[in-house]
């Protein structure tokens, strides 16, 4: 049932894939009595998640990066990639509002493996270690994806390039 709606429906939209895929999940341990959960296991473990700040203007990041620290978060994914600059100081801010948390960054697509490397050159000047950064180049740059890992300290996290089972066993390879 569920590929032929998303074939029919959902086709190319893969949040709205992901949300149905949950809501039957969810529906299906409602039906049997049981914790949404319990359906990944016996043992309940501790769940650590990240904390996304979006693009905004410094202000705006600051107040967010206060607000998610002061809450005892301490894994930010940082949004990036429409103002160069903007951005590096936005990170820098990120991380002095809130140190020694782990600090991903997403930039969509946004840079070229030139551009992404100089970003991190930046940070780097500011002793500021991200831990990955996601998605760097357009999706399907796998040379500039592999330049990237190539020649930086920081892990490198294919996102959209990865639309099949296809795409993953070629990153994985590569």
């Amino acid at each position: 049932f569920l590929s032929k709606f998303s074939s029919q429906r959902l086709q190319g939209n893969a949040s709205a894939m992901a949300a149905v895929e949950m809501a039957l999940l969810d529906a299906y341990t409602r039906s049997r009595g049981k914790p949404f959960w319990r359906f990944f296991g016996r043992k309940l473990h501790q769940v650590t998640t990240d904390i996304t700040i979006v693009i905004s203007p410094l202000p705006e990041t600051e107040k967010a990066a206060k607000k998610f620290y002061r809450q005892g978060l301490r894994t930010y994914k940082i949004k990036i990639g429409r103002d160069f600059d903007c951005d590096i100081k936005r990170v820098a801010a990120v991380a002095k509002i809130a140190p020694r948390v782990k600090l991903l960054l997403d930039a969509n697509q946004a840079f070229s493996a030139s551009e992404t490397l100089a970003f991190l050159s930046q940070l780097k000047k500011r002793n500021i270690a991200p831990l990955l950064i996601e998605q760097p180049v357009p999706k399907k740059d796998w040379e500039g994806l592999e330049k990237v890992k190539r020649e930086s300290s920081v892990k490198v996290c294919a996102d959209e390039s990865v639309a099949s089972f296809k795409d993953a066993l070629y990153v994985i390879r590569r």
